[in-house]
Order: C-alpha cells, then structure tokens, then sequence
C-alpha cells in the first residue's frame, strides 16, 4: 500500500510539474508578445513623432516662403506705388513750370 501510495505520489508530483512547466512556457510565451508589442507599440509612437516633427517643419518652411513671397510682393507694391506718386509730382511740377513760364513769372 505504502508503495503504491508512493508511486501515485510521485506521478501526481510529475503531473504537477509539467503543469507548472506548461504553465511557466504560457506565461513567458505571453511575456514574450507583451514585450514584443510594446516595443512594437514605442517604434510606432517613435515614426509618428517623427512624422509630427517632418510635417511641421515642412509646414514651418512654406510659412516662411509664404511670408517671403508677401513681403516681396508688398515691397514691389510699394516702389510702384513710389513710383506712381513720383511720376504725378514730376508732371505736377512741370505743368506748374508750363503755366507760371507762361506768364513769364519764374518759379
């Protein structure tokens, strides 16, 4: 009695033990895909705060081109208008010279 009691003793311990095993290889297994999916999960975060980063400085570099192309147009705006107002001031000037030559008065 004694032996058989040892017997199933002994393959109950083996069945206990290979559970445990299965149970250890589950749970790593399972480690396994966590760490995996973490790492995973970190890379994507890393490519899309690097596509964030690209974007903006694109972004970043059209408003400046933008910016630039408004400030040469508004600059040209500017010397054509300059120029507009000096052209009216010279014809102005001459028309004055043209009368006041007229009447024989000098300016």
């Amino acid at each position: 009695v004694l032996k058989v009691q040892h017997q199933t003793n002994h393959q109950s311990n083996k069945e206990v033990q290979d559970q445990l095993q299965a149970l250890m290889k589950n749970v790593q297994s399972q480690l396994n895909n966590s760490t995996a999916s973490a790492k995973s999960g970190v890379r994507t975060l890393a490519e899309q705060q690097a596509r964030g980063s690209a974007i903006q400085s694109y972004l970043n570099d059209k408003w400046k081109e933008e910016e630039k192309e408004a400030n040469q147009a508004a600059r040209m705006g500017r010397e054509a208008r300059e120029k507009q107002r000096k052209a009216r001031r010279d014809a102005l000037q001459k028309r004055r010279e043209q009368m006041i030559g007229g009447f024989g008065v000098r300016p």
